[in-house]
């Protein structure tokens, strides 16, 4: 029994040396958890902001196509600003349906185009315009606008006879708290079949 109290009276206790090496290790090791925990909450907010850029790339040109689809080549006007240079970034159609969304046919039977609607990128705001004008209502204004996107960097259409190309990049910023700013983009195109 004396040697088992004699053998816990020599023991000594951590210097004051090893208690700096542990704690500057210790500190070390939660610095780099963090800092790894930080990388990889950046690269999820990231991949998100990427996959909200995409779907509202999808949702918008899945909405110009629905629209377009009716319309016929000759009833698609293209424009390109400046004028005549390179894809056209604007579209002007004709489609048959009325205030209401009714396919409205004439008295002969061919479809009776009741409305124009326009869909314009400005490229100084990044906001993409759609505008409708109802050719033969009575009721309340004709000409109605309305804001489809806040985050489009580009819009692109293509015909080649009865079909049309559309293209756009949409974006999303995303910041990481420290005051810098990243830009996630997403482009989607889709080929769109126009009726004769």
């Amino acid at each position: 029994m004396h040697r088992l109290i004699n053998t816990i009276g020599n023991k000594k206790g951590l210097s004051l040396i090893e208690t700096l090496v542990a704690a500057s290790l210790g500190s070390i090791a939660i610095l780099g958890s963090f800092s790894l925990l930080m990388g990889v909450e950046g690269t999820m907010t990231e991949n998100c902001e990427a996959v909200q850029a995409q779907q509202e790339a999808r949702n918008i040109v899945e909405r110009i196509a629905r629209e377009i689809r009716e319309s016929g080549p000759d009833k698609i006007q293209l424009y390109s600003y400046p004028q005549g240079g390179g894809d056209a970034e604007a579209i002007l159609f004709h489609t048959p349906r009325d205030a209401d969304g009714r396919f409205v046919m004439d008295n002969s039977g061919k479809p009776d185009w009741q409305r124009e609607i326009a869909y314009e990128l400005d490229k100084n705001s990044n906001y993409l315009y759609r505008s409708q004008c109802y050719l033969l209502s009575d009721e309340g204004s004709p000409y109605q606008s309305e804001v489809v996107s806040k985050n489009m960097e580009r819009l692109n259409f293509v015909q080649d006879n009865d079909m049309l190309l559309i293209s756009i990049r949409t974006f999303a910023d995303t910041s990481n708290g420290t005051g810098h700013t990243t830009r996630a983009y997403a482009d989607f195109h889709t080929m769109v079949k126009l009726r004769n």
